[in-house]
């Protein structure tokens, strides 16, 4: 819960004095992204073990997409804005320019999965 608002971040973290600190590096979701996240993890997760780039819209300019990057792949939750100087793409659900902004976190798949797993979880934390 953030001012009053309850929703699922999505962050790295890190130790200062033994203690877990909140990183720069993450997303909060509102609960109806984290629904339409969850709706297509099983798609996303068939992408990433393929290696096959996806893409599902999550909401206010906010898309989860399997990505490579440097030959790794990752599941990159992210914001992104829109770039009127940039090509409009030919890939599907891409309706405009767009470029990835600072918010988001990229997702190893050994993080993914463990996001997966824990998804029910989350679920049921959210509702309560």
């Amino acid at each position: 819960e953030y001012r009053g608002n309850k929703g699922i971040d999505i962050r790295e973290y890190y130790l200062k004095s033994n203690v877990e600190k909140p990183g720069v590096k993450g997303i909060m979701l509102t609960p109806e992204q984290w629904g339409r996240l969850m709706k297509g993890m099983k798609m996303l997760t068939t992408a990433l073990q393929a290696k096959r780039t996806r893409e599902i819209g999550l909401g206010n300019m906010r898309f989860a997409t399997t990505t490579a990057y440097k030959g790794r792949w990752f599941v990159d939750v992210r914001e992104y804005w829109k770039n009127s100087n940039a090509v409009q793409g030919t890939e599907e659900g891409e309706e405009f320019g767009k470029s990835p902004g600072r918010k988001g976190i990229m997702l190893r798949p050994e993080e993914w999965n463990e996001l997966v797993e824990h998804s029910e979880q989350v679920d049921n934390e959210l509702a309560s």
